[in-house]
């Protein structure tokens, strides 16, 4: 059973941030199994980050409250990523879908070219946009990655198009942003409002553990 978050969290000395958030936007290291070869003998493959059972992500999204939730997931995770945001408090509003143009083909069927960006409210807390980004964006983004499990740039200018007075912190965060806070394993300066280190964080959560997982094969 894992550890209480906060127990780890003091426990590696990483302040607990009780600061309130307008809105959260994560993009969770989802934990699965990835094996880049279907013939013997079959290999799986570390990625260069560090991942997180559901149980472990939910921890660390409880500690950041907020009135609306933007949350990254794919396929294989869709439904257990609507769940968790249930069991946050959340209603979802609507899945945007992130065409991606191109993608794996794990399964030597189709290719993945996409993902989701689902997005949830408080109930009775579903805060209005700006006025002027009615109707501007529709519920597909389409851009083509930059890198590995990097996250469209357009979804950035979406929400802080529709959201661009409001407080924001991105969780598990790759780079920092102007105007946001930020938290996450490759985002290891400070940051206004100041920034936790997800490497210390992994240590307390991954005593004893040696990972062979990353996200679903060619989506994450």
């Amino acid at each position: 059973m894992a550890l209480d978050a906060h127990a780890k969290r003091a426990k590696k000395g990483v302040e607990v941030k009780n600061k309130n958030y307008d809105l959260v936007y994560a993009d969770p290291p989802w934990q699965v199994i990835k094996t880049i070869r279907k013939v013997r003998p079959k290999q799986i493959r570390n990625l260069d980050y560090p991942t997180l059972p559901l149980g472990e992500i939910k921890e660390i999204m409880e500690d950041y409250d907020s009135d609306i939730l933007f949350i990254w997931t794919t396929d294989k995770f869709l439904f257990k990523s609507e769940n968790l945001g249930k069991e946050l408090g959340y209603t979802l509003h609507t899945r945007i879908i992130w065409n991606k143009e191109n993608g794996m083909c794990p399964a030597f069927t189709i290719r993945f070219a996409h993902e989701y960006l689902l997005w949830f409210y408080k109930k009775g807390k579903l805060m209005p946009i700006a006025k002027e980004a009615t109707g501007k964006f529709t519920s597909v983004i389409t851009e083509k990655p930059i890198r590995h499990s990097a996250k469209p740039l357009k979804a950035y200018e979406l929400i802080e198009t529709l959201y661009p007075n409001h407080s924001k912190i991105e969780l598990f965060a790759r780079n920092k942003r102007d105007g946001w806070d930020s938290w996450g394993n490759e985002d290891n300066q400070e940051n206004q409002g100041g920034t936790k280190n997800m490497n210390k964080e992994k240590e307390a959560m991954q005593v004893g553990k040696q990972a062979s997982f990353a996200r679903e094969g060619g989506e994450g």
